[in-house]
């Protein structure tokens, strides 16, 4: 692990502290969240490790998703507690990982800037910050799928021997060490399909076939739009299915096998029938979509990076052909048009579920913002495909350094004047626009250069790919140039929009009384805007690029730990959980819910034990017919011979207002305490 990965490594706990921050602050949201949290609680109180394999949810079977998401948080448990902050610690950490390997991997394949460009926009969009912030096993899922389809890009692309066999041609080098670099290659691709298929046994293990939706979505169209079909088909049929199938079967059918055996067939019926076939067939839990759904999904999860998207696709087209990358953006085209169509035929429709196509969205702006910065700023940048540039020469390392420090330079576009641009391998690289001239270096010391003839022709070779370097870079200065202003224009009428809602949420009741916390977010809104308006006026591609990054992190921040707290008062949940409580000062209470099933009460009344009952209206009278009771109903439930009841009994009642985040509602509680409880209302 050299410098630059321990930089990454340091970015990515920058980034988990910047997800957990405020979650501490901020109770669960139903439904989802304590979905999550709940049954790894109970987890910690089993009698047994058969409760670990087999989850419960309020001492009932509960085969909402494998064990393994539980894990998870059963984990952050032992360490930090029972508490929101703990049950979304997982998720804030796999997400900083997850972008955190997406950037290292970019940087070996491409360039530093490439990398640090495709971890920013994917760690500061808007799906990935909520659900880093949340309770779920989408951190976790992501951080499976991106390993799984960076390896499946190694090994489906044909990168090195290609490269290295076509630039040995034309550059006229005889390499001594193919032998050891075809061995090391053999190593390499042998490593990268082992990491495959244990990823692919976890990712199932975590979300059952979920993380099949990405990869055979863009296996599938990526041999539609490859040109080389039989080699990419080969590679395929050469991944290692004889040995691979057994290994991810392995890790990820077994708890199935095992939960389904100790729960008598329940996995089977719940999670399979239920969770997975009734998906695609009807929408559960009324999430239902349109048409073309996840194009609007995308816009919304994207965001910010959303405003580029117009571009970005003018991009792709002009340099489809492009010889450096035509392959490279044929498969995250691949990516991100495969899975969506995929999903789009499931009937079940959520926002977060196109998360696992926007590591490519991030890649292909990554490198078309390198571009951009290149052909606007006149650095000329250098990519490199062979996967491993700790052999690059000097040479490439000189130009990535450049590349580095103009990315950052304010001057650096007046102060250079070069259009030039090539791709640096590790054995050939370097382009010289002063006098035509290609450098070619090896790991050899004092070898004999090719004939002058052959030196007259590379010479040509190079004029000719100057030229169409020189080309493609003022195409990519075009493309900024026209797009720039559209793209600033769209930010700041979303910021605007929401700074608009923010001030008007906060003259509507019931939040008037947190006027200044919603003003508070409108405000970093407004800074967000500020700050896009001074980077987008210089027309610097970097600086554009850092102030949308920025911008969320204000935002987000300023939400987490102001906005969000203050909101807590307004949560019937959580509210409901407290007060009953604070009128209970013992285990032995027995607590019971009429018309309120919102899982986040369960979680916070739950002592992992003792299990809280959902009664009927007409079981109310035997129920609270005994000491140490106490029931919590719905208004709506209480009728005229309800009423009477309480007030011939005496029962001590106290009504509770607030707000159902779930269905949008102002709800009032009544919480209905027996008359002999140990402590009085």
């Amino acid at each position: 692990m050299n410098k630059r990965d321990m930089k990454f490594i340091f970015y990515a706990l920058l980034l988990c502290v910047f997800y957990c921050v405020g979650n501490g602050k901020v109770s669960l949201f139903d439904r989802d969240e304590p979905r999550f949290a709940e049954p790894a609680k109970e987890m910690l109180f089993a009698s047994g490790w058969r409760d670990w394999i087999v989850p419960h949810f309020n001492g009932e079977v509960f085969f909402h998703k494998p064990a393994l998401c539980y894990w998870q948080i059963a984990g952050a448990y032992r360490i930090f507690g029972i508490n929101g902050f703990a049950a979304r610690f997982p998720s804030g950490l796999w997400m900083a990982l997850a972008a955190a390997i997406l950037g290292i991997y970019l940087t070996y394949r491409f360039s530093y800037l490439t990398g640090l460009l495709a971890m920013i926009c994917f760690a500061s969009s808007l799906i990935v910050i909520v659900e880093a912030k949340l309770a779920t096993a989408e951190g976790l899922i992501t951080l499976l799928t991106i390993i799984a389809m960076l390896c499946l890009w190694d090994i489906l692309i044909i990168r090195e021997k290609a490269i290295k066999t076509d630039i040995q041609a034309k550059c006229n080098i005889q390499t001594e060490s193919n032998t050891q670099n075809e061995i090391q290659e053999r190593k390499t691709d042998i490593n990268e399909k082992l990491i495959f298929w244990l990823v692919l046994g976890l990712g199932i293990f975590c979300k059952g076939p979920a993380i099949l939706v990405p990869i055979v979505g863009t296996v599938s169209l990526f041999i539609i739009l490859t040109s080389n079909r039989r080699d990419l088909i080969t590679r395929i049929i050469k991944l290692g299915w004889l040995w691979g199938l057994p290994l991810a079967a392995g890790i990820g059918l077994f708890w199935y096998v095992l939960a389904n055996h100790l729960s008598h067939g329940a996995l089977l019926e719940r999670f399979w029938r239920y969770d997975i076939i009734e998906r695609w067939r009807r929408p559960l839990e009324s999430h239902k979509g349109f048409p073309g759904f996840y194009i609007l999904a995308a816009l919304i999860d994207t965001f910010p990076w959303a405003i580029f998207i117009v571009p970005l696709a003018i991009f792709v087209w002009k340099n489809r052909n492009d010889k450096e990358i035509s392959a490279h953006i044929r498969f995250l085209v691949s990516w991100i048009v495969g899975p969506t169509i995929l999903l789009e035929l499931i009937a079940t429709k959520m926002i977060h579920y196109w998360l696992v196509v926007l590591p490519a969205y991030s890649i292909l702006l990554a490198i078309a913002f390198t571009r951009w910065i290149e052909s606007v700023q006149g650095c000329p940048v250098a990519f490199s495909f062979s996967g491993d540039n700790q052999n690059a020469s000097q040479a490439t390392a000189e130009i990535t350094s450049f590349v580095q420090n103009a990315s950052t330079d304010d001057n650096s576009a007046s102060s250079s004047s070069s259009l030039s641009r090539e791709f640096a391998h590790r054995n050939c690289v370097s382009l010289n626009n002063n006098d035509n001239h290609i450098s070619h270096h090896n790991h050899i010391s004092n070898r004999n250069t090719a004939s002058n003839n052959n030196n007259a022709s590379n010479n040509n070779n190079a004029s000719n790919r100057n030229s169409e370097i020189a080309l493609a870079t003022v195409s990519d200065a075009m493309i900024w140039q026209r797009w720039y202003k559209p793209a600033k224009f769209v930010l700041i009428s979303v910021w605007a929009i929401f700074a608009l809602a923010g001030i008007a949420a906060s003259f509507v009741k019931p939040f008037d009384s947190i006027r200044l916390y919603l003003l508070a977010s409108s405000a970093a809104a407004l800074i967000a805007i500020a700050i896009a308006i001074s980077a987008f006026r210089k027309q610097n591609p970097s600086n554009c690029f850092l102030s949308l990054a920025f911008g969320m992190i204000i935002v987000t921040l300023t939400i987490s730990v102001i906005t969000l707290p203050a909101m807590e008062k307004f949560k019937l949940s959580k509210q409901l959980a407290d007060n009953i409580k604070r009128i209970t000062d013992d285990d032995k209470t027995r607590i019971a819910l009429i018309g309120w099933r919102e899982p986040s009460t369960i979680f916070y009344l739950h002592n992992g034990r003792d299990n809280i009952p959902y009664i009927k209206p007409e079981q109310f009278a035997s129920f609270i017919d005994r000491p140490n009771t106490i029931v919590a109903i719905r208004k709506k439930y209480i009728t005229r011979a309800f009423k009477e009841f309480i007030q011939n009994t005496d029962l001590s009642v106290g009504p509770l207002r607030g707000y159902d985040y779930t269905r949008g509602k102002v709800r009032t509680i009544f919480i209905i305490k027996h008359p002999k409880s140990s402590t009085q209302n």
